[in-house]
């Protein structure tokens, strides 16, 4: 089934030739949607491609959305995800609620630059986490590029798993059909 999802959120990931256990994750881009059910190219990158507010394209100053354009991932982005997956340590007050993970899609969304700074909410507490310190580096996160066979592409976070079960991942990432739902409304 083909269809706008909504305005980001967790995701659950699952399915496909990979054999690993599912994971949550966020877009990265406020404009790029997912198809329940589809099937998808996946290749895991530092960088979200071809969408997004924020994009910034290496060949042509200024040009957004256009092939050849990337838009790194922030390293307050990789370190708020890289604090979710390990079960909200190092985030103030964090309880794993829905309400949470939209704060959480906003807070992202600020740092890859697709929203203004929120006016009110806990994606402000979240975005004074991210920036009390310095960050530097990608925590062990990756960017999921996902493209579909009419090559529209939706970028997700990826945790990178343990060096032992590295191989299997990228091999079942070949292809795979992805399920994701989004949590029902509350």
């Amino acid at each position: 089934t083909a269809g706008r999802i909504g305005p980001g959120g967790a995701f659950a990931i699952t399915g496909g030739t990979y054999a690993g256990p599912s994971f949550e994750t966020f877009c990265l881009e406020y404009n790029e949607y997912l198809s329940i059910g589809g099937t998808y190219t996946v290749t895991l990158n530092t960088s979200a491609v071809q969408g997004g507010v924020g994009v910034v394209d290496n060949s042509v100053a200024g040009n957004h959305g256009v092939l050849n354009s990337y838009d790194p991932l922030s390293s307050n982005t990789a370190w708020l995800y890289s604090q979710f997956i390990a079960g909200g340590a190092g985030l103030t007050g964090w309880s794993p609620t829905a309400g949470n993970k939209d704060e959480l899609q906003k807070a992202i969304w600020y740092f890859e630059d697709e929203i203004a700074m929120p006016v009110s909410g806990y994606a402000l507490s979240l975005i004074a986490d991210a920036n009390s310190v310095t960050r530097t580096g990608l925590y062990g996160v990756r960017v999921m590029n996902l493209t579909d066979s009419n090559g529209r592409h939706q970028d997700l976070l990826a945790p990178i798993p343990e060096p032992g079960t590295y191989a299997m991942f990228l091999a079942g990432l070949g292809l795979m059909g992805v399920i994701a739902r989004r949590r029902s409304a509350s």
